[in-house]
C-alpha cells in the first residue's frame, strides 16, 4: 500500500514542478531517482517496489509516463532535489503561530517545539471533513477516507473509501478459473474470463465430466461403506437388545427375592415381638417372687428379734 510521504506544509514561494513527487503529488521528502524523467519521495517509491507482481523485471513509472526501471538499481538518492527542497520558504500553518523560515527548520525543529499541538485543525483533502488535534494528524492520515492509494493490483490512483469495492472487481487481479476444482489449473486477469470459458467449453465439459464419475465412484464406495456398517449396527443392535431383556428379567427376579426376604423379615419380626413380651412377662414374675421373699425374709427377722427379748424379758 503506497502512502503519502512527502511534506504537508505551507510553502511561501513558488517552485518548480519538479520538486513535486510523481506518486503523492506533495513536496518531496528525501528525494530518491526513480526512471530519468521523475523524481520521488523514499518512501513512496520504496513502497511502489515493494507491491508483489509476478515477476517483472522492469516497473512501469509510476509518474504516468511510458518508460520503465529497474527497481534493482533504483532508490539513489537525489541530493541536488534534497538541496532546494531544504531550502524553499515556509510557515507554520498552526493558527496563531507566525514561524518562517527554511523547509528543513520547520519540520527538524519547529513543527517538534510548536505549541500549537492542541489546537483543532482540519483535514487538508478537499472532501474530507475530519476535524482533529494537530497532534493526531497522523492517526487521521492512517484512517482518512479520502488519501490517495494505489489500486493492489492496476496500480490505479483511489480514494481509500473506493479502493477495496474496487480491488474486489478489479479487472487485471489475477484469478483462478471457475472450473479449478474440477482440474483447471488456468490463472488469468479478471478481466479474460469470459473468454477463456468461452475458449475452454469442451476442456471444461469433460473436467465436468469426469469430476463427476469420480462423484458417482466415491458415492457408491460411501453407500456400501454405510451398508456395511448399517448391517454391523443392526447386529449390534440385537445383541444389546437381547443383554438388555436379560438384565429385565435379572431385575425382575432380584424385586422377586427383594419381595420374598421383606416377607420373611415381617414373620421374622413378629415372632421376635412375641418371644420379647413372653420374657418379660417371666423377668416379671421372677423379680415380684423375689420381692416376696425378700419381705418374708424381713417378716422372719422381725419375728426372731421378738422371741429374742422374750426370752430376756422372761429370765
Amino acid at each position: 500500500m503506497l502512502g503519502e510521504g512527502g511534506y504537508v506544509v505551507a510553502v511561501t514561494e513558488s517552485y518548480q514542478d519538479a520538486l513535486n513527487c510523481a506518486i503523492c503529488h506533495l513536496i518531496i521528502k528525501k528525494a530518491t531517482n526513480g526512471c530519468e524523467c521523475h523524481v520521488f519521495c523514499h518512501s513512496c517509491l520504496e513502497n511502489y517496489i515493494n507491491i508483489p507482481r509476478l515477476d517483472e523485471k522492469f516497473l512501469k513509472c509510476p509518474g504516468n509516463c511510458t518508460k520503465k526501471f529497474d527497481p534493482f538499481k533504483s532508490l539513489v538518492p537525489n541530493q541536488t532535489i534534497d538541496m532546494m527542497v531544504n531550502k524553499l520558504k515556509a510557515k507554520c500553518s498552526s493558527q496563531g503561530c507566525l514561524w518562517t523560515g527554511d523547509l528543513l527548520d520547520l519540520v527538524t525543529l519547529h513543527q517538534k517545539e510548536c505549541i500549537d499541538k492542541l489546537i483543532i485543525i482540519k483535514c487538508k483533502r478537499r472532501k474530507c471533513e475530519g476535524i482533529f488535534l494537530r497532534k493526531d494528524q497522523e492517526k487521521h492520515e492512517a484512517v482518512c477516507l479520502y488519501k490517495p492509494l494505489l489500486c493492489f493490483y492496476c496500480k490505479m490512483n483511489l480514494w481509500r473509501v473506493n479502493k477495496d469495492e474496487h480491488e474486489v472487481l478489479c479487472s487485471t487481479e489475477k484469478i483462478q478459473c471457475l472450473y479449478h476444482e474440477a482440474g483447471c489449473n488456468t490463472l488469468m486477469y479478471r478481466k479474460d474470463t469470459d473468454k477463456h470459458e468461452q475458449d475452454s467449453q469442451s476442456i471444461h465439459l469433460k473436467l465436468s465430466f469426469k469430476r463427476s464419475e469420480k462423484s458417482v465412484t466415491n458415492l457408491s464406495k460411501v453407500n456400501s461403506y454405510l451398508v456395511e456398517n448399517v448391517s454391523i449396527l443392526k447386529e449390534s443392535a440385537k445383541k444389546e437388545n437381547k443383554e438388555i431383556n436379560i438384565l429385565k428379567q435379572r431385575n425382575k427376579d432380584l424385586q422377586e427375592e427383594v419381595g420374598e426376604v421383606k416377607e420373611t423379615l415381617k414373620v421374622e419380626i413378629i415372632n421376635l415381638k412375641d418371644e420379647s413380651f413372653k420374657l418379660m412377662g417371666q423377668l416379671k414374675e421372677t423379680l415380684t417372687g423375689e420381692l416376696n421373699l425378700i419381705k418374708e425374709k424381713e417378716k422372719l427377722k422381725e419375728k426372731k428379734s421378738k422371741i429374742s427379748r422374750y426370752f430376756k424379758e422372761s429370765l
